[in-house]
């Protein structure tokens, strides 16, 4: 037996299914199994405040709102206004004013340049962090906005730059 063949043989058995539940319904209605008005309306209340039900479905925004941070983004993304941040910036114009040297004395790891060296590294995946964070506090906000917008643009410091120009 070929594939077609297994296909219609399948959707033949499929057909009767729906058949005996049309019989089924048929049934159901000559045998006066449907409800009256008045049993339907006991499962539902009685009071219906339409005026309620209709300014919670004409204010949409309440709800968009409510899903949008409203908090400022340095209580989210710190690393801006942090101390090491800082005395990290200062130490690399401070170095990077002096004249390069010839050599090293001592061990490479007691050298003030290396230390701020790693220093610096070890900011770089904070840095990172703290664009991942401001990216998800940006996308919040527009995402409502610009809903394609993340689709399109994959990159968090492209996403931002579009969303300032915009």
């Amino acid at each position: 037996m070929s594939l077609a063949d297994e296909l219609l043989a399948d959707l033949d058995n499929a057909e009767p299914a729906e058949d005996e539940e049309e019989n089924s319904f048929i049934t159901a209605i000559e045998a006066d199994e449907v409800k009256t008005d008045s049993e339907i309306n006991q499962n539902f209340p009685s009071k219906i405040d339409l005026k309620e039900d209709l300014s919670s479905l004409l204010k949409p925004h309440k709800l968009l709102n409510a899903l949008i941070p409203t908090a400022p983004i340095s209580k989210f993304a710190k690393l801006r206004d942090s101390e090491k941040l800082t005395t990290v910036m200062q130490q690399i114009d401070v170095f990077s004013k002096q004249p390069k040297r010839e050599s090293v004395s001592g061990p490479v790891e007691a050298d003030p340049e290396y230390l701020c060296i790693v220093q610096a590294n070890d900011l770089i995946v904070e840095i990172d962090n703290e664009i991942n964070i401001i990216h998800k506090y940006t996308r919040d906000i527009y995402q409502h906005r610009f809903p394609e917008l993340e689709s399109l643009v994959s990159q968090p410091m492209d996403y931002m730059k579009i969303v300032l120009v915009s």
